[in-house]
């Protein structure tokens, strides 16, 4: 006997299904390709509108055990989790075979909601009462979002006669409310995925955040002696039917909040040179170290190579407060780079300043790949809230669940740039070496899409060019650069006294 799953999903504020080509839009595709292609889903139908912030999806099961299936072995529609405003609903008819879903088909749709839930005497008498109103239809329980309230849903495509009953008639059950509509549904055909050819296994953090995960196949577990350490940390699944569980529904689960305000800061100084630099050509820099050494606030200063072109250069400062990047900005294009000799391209340095709650601990010498977003057109803070929640997801995944056990990666977190002309965002990764990090990306791959994959799905439906470059990092010991720069100071200051 077939099944009808009927989902009621509610988004979030300025979000509709209409809007195909942002980022809501392409992760309600993605979620409909993927809950359509479940074992046993032979259809998958869609409501052409929304109510409000409201869309209905239809999924016809070939029999319980493919319903079942669906509820305690996929994910469901939780990958649209960021932008849902709460809990999805589930109501399942058992009785017809729903052969009169089609495309086009209008559907007379009727809610009826009660809080505080009633005693189990009284359910059962409003469910009566229910059926007998919808008789010849059939209206079926529905499981309830929580425990203090219930509900039962009506539907089917007789929309004449019922819209005349639910004029006409009610049942005698207080604190109870009805929502009444017709709703026109499309049939949603998923994109065939067959014949596509596999990607090879990701080298970098960049290259896996920037493609489809399923299209890399399946993928073993790294069984070497470096893949055995190489373990991804918080990697859990969480089936459909639990998605209406306060743990389940949590949007902002180990995400800082975007309205924080942080004193700290983290520069990136990116120099472009004519000809490309070598680690022994350091001396090159260290005008611009010096006059970084001297500015107040300064915590640490590191650089590193492009791995993609030599001839880039980036210096990266952590500061107790941005208005010491702000300074040096202004002293560095009037001072150093004013007058440009032929080592210098033509294009000025870029500057981008990212405030931090905390300050990465970076040794000399580490490995450390600097994965960048930078997004076309400005995000929304719904759609900024559901990417850092994808990425953040994504990072737990290399945290250590122990802080004293070794690692082989550590992340520092997502920051955003202060500039209110660009967005992008950037995350550290301090990795112990490159077959290290070759082994962590095969054994995230290595999990189901349903449990690893769809957090990378919406990094990469989010839109943003992702790029990433590794590099050794060289780090400036700034302290003894500021005392040799005073003491020059001080000395030629002297001189003239003396003339």
């Amino acid at each position: 006997m077939a099944v009808l799953d009927a989902i009621q999903i509610f988004l979030v504020p300025d979000r509709t299904h209409k809007d195909h080509d942002d980022f809501a839009g392409k992760t309600l595709k993605v979620t409909l390709e993927y809950i359509s292609q479940s074992k046993g889903v032979e259809a998958c139908y869609v409501s052409k509108q929304a109510v409000g912030q409201e869309i209905w999806i239809f999924l016809v099961h070939k029999d319980i055990q493919t319903h079942e299936h669906f509820l305690e072995s996929t994910i469901g529609v939780g990958i649209m989790l960021p932008f849902l405003q709460s809990p999805p609903r589930l109501y399942s008819f058992s009785e017809d075979p729903f052969d009169f879903l089609s495309d086009n088909t209008n559907l007379q749709l009727s809610l009826y909601e009660f809080d505080p839930k009633p005693s189990g005497a009284d359910m059962a008498k409003f469910e009566q009462a229910l059926q007998d109103l919808w008789s010849p239809h059939t209206v079926f329980f529905a499981p309830q979002s929580d425990e203090g309230s219930a509900a039962f849903l009506g539907l089917t495509t007789e929309t004449k006669s019922l819209r005349s009953a639910a004029r006409n008639q009610s049942i005698n059950a207080p604190q109870y409310t009805v929502q009444s509509q017709i709703i026109g549904v499309d049939l949603f055909v998923p994109k065939l995925t067959s014949g596509t050819s596999l990607l090879p296994l990701p080298t970098t953090t960049g290259e896996l955040l920037r493609s489809d995960p399923r299209s890399y196949g399946d993928i073993p577990f790294n069984e070497s002696a470096i893949g055995t350490m190489a373990q991804t940390q918080s990697i859990s699944f969480r089936p459909m039917e639990y998605i209406a569980d306060s743990d389940w529904f949590t949007r902002d689960e180990n995400d800082s909040s975007l309205n924080d305000s942080y004193e700290k800061c983290i520069s990136i100084t990116t120099l472009r040179y004519a000809q490309a630099r070598r680690d022994e050509d350091a001396c090159d820099l260290q005008e611009t170290f010096r006059e970084l050494s001297i500015q107040p606030g300064l915590l640490s200063l590191h650089w590193f190579k492009n791995e993609h072109d030599p001839r880039i250069v980036r210096i990266i400062a952590a500061w107790t407060q941005e208005t010491g990047h702000t300074k040096f900005q202004s002293i560095i294009k009037s001072k150093i780079f004013s007058q440009r000799d032929s080592t210098y391209a033509q294009s000025d340095p870029e500057f981008a300043a990212f405030p931090a709650q905390g300050l990465p601990d970076w040794d000399d010498g580490s490995l450390i790949e600097l994965v960048t977003f930078d997004f076309p057109k400005s995000l929304s803070n719904y759609e900024k809230t559901a990417f850092e929640w994808y990425l953040n997801k994504f990072i737990a995944n290399m945290e250590p669940s122990d802080p004293d056990e070794p690692s082989i990666v550590q992340p520092f977190k997502p920051l955003w740039s202060s500039s209110k002309d660009k967005q992008q965002s950037v995350v550290f990764i301090s990795w112990n070496g490159l077959p290290e990090r070759k082994a962590w990306l095969q054994n995230f791959l290595a999990h189901p899409y349903d449990v690893a994959g769809y957090v990378v799905h919406g990094v990469f439906l989010s839109g943003a060019a992702i790029v990433s470059t590794t590099e050794t990092l060289h780090t400036v010991d700034h302290f003894k650069l500021k005392y040799k720069k005073e003491s020059v100071v001080h000395a030629v200051d002297e001189e003239k006294t003396k003339a």
